[in-house]
């Protein structure tokens, strides 16, 4: 058995999502603190380690690590379709007891509906999860 057919196809457990933020945290991190569970997988970009759950408000995230990404951290990924991403990202941070000042990056376009805790900038952009699923 080759080791990717070990592996969960990322695509099969969620549809397509987009990145909205970037976490400091890695997943080792978030699964002990947060008592998530993250499972090994790939998508068609790199092997990830992903969690994929929906929120309180029956939104839908998953929070992906690719494991060859050039910059650490954690993405969280929505369904390209959502209408509601800054109340939701606020949401998510929540469940995962963490707040703004825990993200590394968040995207332009949501960046200033985000209530900001610090001043400090969100540059580093994520390494894509363009087919990586909810």
């Amino acid at each position: 058995m080759a080791i990717q057919d070990a592996l969960v196809n990322l695509g099969d457990i969620t549809p397509e999502t987009m990145p909205v933020a970037v976490l400091l945290k890695r997943p080792e991190e978030l699964a002990r603190e947060a008592s998530l569970q993250f499972l090994e997988g790939f998508d068609d970009l790199d092997y990830v380690t992903f969690s994929a759950f929906a929120l309180p408000s029956g939104r839908s995230i998953a929070l992906i690590h690719h494991k060859n990404a050039p910059n650490p951290g954690t993405e969280i990924c929505l369904v390209p379709d959502e209408l509601a991403i800054p109340s939701t990202l606020e949401e998510a941070l929540k469940v995962l007891k963490l707040s703004v000042k825990d993200l590394s990056w968040i995207h332009p376009d949501h960046e200033k509906a985000i209530k900001h805790k610090d001043s400090g900038a969100y540059s580093e952009k994520p390494s894509n999860c363009s087919s990586a699923a909810l």
